[in-house]
């Protein structure tokens, strides 16, 4: 049994925008750190939109890396219903009996004290140069 599957292919231009937008950048400060262009030209400007086409083309026209799968109206699995416990009404706890409830909670042993450790006085100084 074969399934078919529909691919549907998400293309992000925002994103290649912004990516070419810092690559512009960084290559702009690149440039102007290594005195290829000056500061106050245009030259940086234009190596920044050079960047945004770039990221925009590459976002566009590469082919994606993956893509998510649509299953198709043939592959969409029904899903079974899950039969629910019948709902008991709550009643009050004098009508339940609190005190033979509390009659039949297990007892727990207590633990038999440990005796306490004397406490070791602390050793003398070590002997030291007497002046």
């Amino acid at each position: 049994m074969t399934t078919s599957t529909a691919r549907t292919v998400v293309r992000h231009p925002i994103r290649g925008a912004l990516a070419g937008f810092l690559l512009g950048l960084g290559l702009a400060l690149l440039l102007i750190s290594f005195a290829v262009i000056a500061l106050g030209t245009l030259a940086p400007i234009l190596v920044i939109a050079f960047g945004i086409v770039v990221g925009v083309v590459v976002a566009v026209a590469l082919p994606p890396v993956g893509g998510r799968e649509q299953p198709t109206l043939e592959t969409v699995p029904t899903v079974p219903t899950v039969p629910t416990l019948p709902t008991v009404p709550a009643q009050p706890a004098a009508a339940q009996g609190a005190a033979a409830a509390a009659a039949e909670l297990p007892t727990v042993p207590t633990t038999p004290t440990v005796p306490s450790v004397p406490s070791v006085p602390p050793a003398p100084p070590p002997p030291g140069p007497t002046a």
